[in-house]
């Protein structure tokens, strides 16, 4: 019997054509038992442990296009008929970093779950409760913020830290109107901890807001800069007190300052841009407000100032592109809708200036500049009393207004 070419290694083993034959169909058995188990182990194994569930609320994400789909703690019924993986160190690490991208971007109610995420799942965390304070102080949300900062005053920290959340319960107190009470603590804390750079940026910076030139907030301002020389705020509100007394060309210095610091920091990228803008440079003013737009894209007040320079420009088309962007981030924005209006006005959309002027006025309701284009564009659609009324209304808490006088003498009957 002639064997396969394959099977002719067995010869050279001397075993003749019968044992050959053995060989080969328990070769060929097996082989197939093998395949058998494989695929059966395929077939039926067992459903993998059920994951973290996906179901947050939708978030916009102002560095993405696409939404983030973000983890969050599995449900705990009492008849959980389902596994669910535990929350490991990985998810917390990742919100955590994700929550501080968004801080890091300005983007504060975006930061927020994320960090709350974080807090829920590690409360003893300081870190994680300090930044969690952190984003309620930059948002707005003061009495949260000042609630963490006082618990955490209340555990030992490093001087270090408890220096920093000391003056930041101060600014706190500042913020939520009592001025008297954030003084003190903000003393109290330069007094605790003389290195505090923080302390004493901050007190510099209400110092200048009562009184300016303040040669006590200069003082502070400079002595914050002298404690920590990479502290971008200090520079950045150094930067701001000689915005007020209009030396812009001193401004300007501080701010790139900050910038060589911390090239991402957007509130010293915006406060360039106006002072570029105040120098008659507006090519340069554009591109730093174009990149603080790109840090942070819903800052309202620099998508206003972008718009102004564009209006300053008679480039009608960008103005007013970028007035109603910052409408869709603050649709009472009084200057906006006032600016919106006249352009609109000019290029013959009168019923449409009437809203934003009316929007205006709904927050300014005593701003004779603004009711005065508001009676013009009431004239335009022929609706002069409509007009005439709202040239007396100005004459009720300015009784000389001379324009608002000869159009009430013209229109009345």
């Amino acid at each position: 019997m002639k064997l396969p070419l394959k099977l002719k290694f067995l010869s050279d083993l001397g075993l003749s054509d019968l044992q050959q034959a053995i060989v080969f169909v328990i070769f060929g058995v097996s082989f197939a038992g093998m395949l058998a188990t494989v695929l059966l182990s395929i077939l039926l194994r067992p459903e993998d442990p059920q994951a973290i569930e996906f179901n947050p609320p939708p978030v916009t994400n102002t560095h993405q296009r696409t939404r983030m789909r973000i983890p969050v703690v599995p449900s705990r019924q009492k008849n959980e008929s389902t596994r669910t993986t535990p929350v490991t160190e990985q998810d917390i690490y990742a919100n955590m970093l994700v929550g501080q991208r968004y801080l890091d971007g300005n983007d504060y109610d975006n930061a927020l779950p994320y960090i709350e995420r974080v807090v829920i799942l590690k409360p003893d965390d300081v870190h994680a409760r300090n930044l969690l304070a952190e984003a309620y102080l930059l948002s707005g949300r003061y009495e949260k913020a000042e609630k963490i900062y006082s618990a955490l005053l209340s555990v030992e920290l490093p001087d270090s830290l408890t220096g920093v959340i000391c003056a930041r319960k101060a600014i706190c107190a500042f913020y939520e109107g009592r001025r008297e009470e954030s003084y003190s603590e903000l003393r109290a804390c330069i007094e605790k901890f003389p290195n505090n750079a923080e302390a004493y940026c901050f007190l510099g910076q209400i110092q200048a807001m009562q009184d300016i030139p303040s040669t006590k907030a200069l003082y502070n301002l400079n002595k914050a800069i002298e404690l920590d020389s990479s502290y971008v705020e200090a520079w950045y509100q150094l930067a701001r007190y000689y915005m007020e007394l209009k030396e812009y060309s001193k401004a300007r210095t501080y701010l790139l300052t900050a910038l060589d610091i911390n090239p991402l920091h957007g509130k010293s990228q915006a406060r360039l841009g106006m002072a570029y803008f105040y120098l008659d440079n507006f090519e340069l003013a554009e591109k730093s407000y174009q990149t603080a737009l790109a840090l942070n894209p819903s800052d309202f007040n620099t998508r206003y100032n972008l718009g102004e320079l564009f209006y300053t420009k008679n480039d009608s088309a960008k103005a007013i592109r970028e007035f109603k962007k910052t409408l869709f981030y603050n649709p009472g924005h009084v200057d906006a809708n006032f600016k919106l209006g006249l352009l609109l006005l000019a290029n013959g959309m009168t019923k449409e200036a009437i809203l934003h002027f009316e929007q205006a006025i709904h927050n300014d309701p005593r701003n004779g500049r603004i009711l005065i284009q508001l009676g013009v564009a009431y004239e335009k659609l022929g609706n002069s009393q409509k007009a005439l009324s709202v040239y007396r209304s100005i004459l009720d808490f300015d009784p000389l207004n001379t324009i608002a006088l000869q159009k009430v003498k013209f229109l009345q009957p």
